[in-house]
């Protein structure tokens, strides 16, 4: 990513906080991230949400695939 990100605004941490959920940014980044969030209650709920999110869409997209997988499979048992 390049360039230290702090200090830093709110509004700049939660793009950052993304793109550490992401993966996104280096060690550097990702520190200055973490220390931001220890000292901005407000930026930490931020992330506390986008988890919540990134949780709920992941059991969506397992309970979809497996609703296909049986799907599936019913079809498959139809033709036997």
């Amino acid at each position: 990513m390049g360039g230290d990100p702090a200090p830093f605004a709110c509004a700049s941490a939660e793009l950052w906080a993304s793109r550490l959920l992401d993966g996104r940014i280096g060690i550097a980044e990702a520190e200055a991230v973490w220390t931001h969030l220890a000292r901005c209650p407000s930026c930490a709920a931020f992330l506390s949400d986008l988890l919540r999110i990134r949780d709920r869409l992941q059991a969506l997209a397992r309970s979809e695939a497996a609703k296909r997988y049986l799907e599936a499979e019913d079809r498959l048992e139809e033709r036997d």
